[in-house]
């Protein structure tokens, strides 16, 4: 390969690997690399963004049912169950739908969700409902370093009360 294609394709590799990037400006590796990018962009004229992802994701929200007999522990259920996959989520991401819309409405958690669990459950005599709030790591937590990407250190827990469980 001659000098004037090595030439070639280092350039053609950099302004595609720009075109890339520069459109999802809030992304982690425009963040890291503008410096680099910015000034390749200008000289062709693409540097508008389209924010392919959010700055800041909402934070993730579980829900627990814990089923108790009297004080004994029956079992637990969590909305949405089972971890996330990494790549095939189809599944999952079908359940968290299922989630997120259905507790935009607060009372359906009690009208919907806990009676389902009870059912599960027929000696249960209440269930114990809990929020979990995980706050996702921000695009400038990373930037700076100051937390891991799977860091779920900031996380509020609620204890939504006890339902009792009617069944029949």
């Amino acid at each position: 390969m001659t000098k004037l294609q090595w030439f070639v394709s280092l350039t053609a590799s950099l302004f595609l690997f720009a075109m890339a990037v520069i459109p999802n400006g809030y992304s982690y590796f425009y963040a890291k690399y503008q410096n680099t990018i910015i000034p390749i962009t200008n000289t062709i004229n693409v540097t508008y963004n389209w924010q392919f992802f959010a700055p800041n994701p909402p934070p993730a929200i579980y829900y627990d049912f814990i089923l108790w007999r009297d004080n004994e522990f029956l079992g637990e259920r969590t909305i949405p169950d089972g971890e996330a996959p990494f790549f095939f989520r189809a599944n999952y991401s079908r359940r968290v739908t299922i989630k997120n819309t259905l507790m935009k409405f607060p009372d359906l958690v009690y009208t919907i969700f806990a009676p389902y669990y009870c059912s599960l459950y027929p000696e249960a005599n209440y269930i114990q409902i809990k929020k979990t709030i995980v706050e996702p790591l921000s695009i400038d937590d990373a930037k700076s370093g100051k937390r891991d990407m799977l860091d779920e250190s900031k996380t509020i827990s609620e204890d939504l009360g006890y339902e009792e469980c009617k069944h029949g």
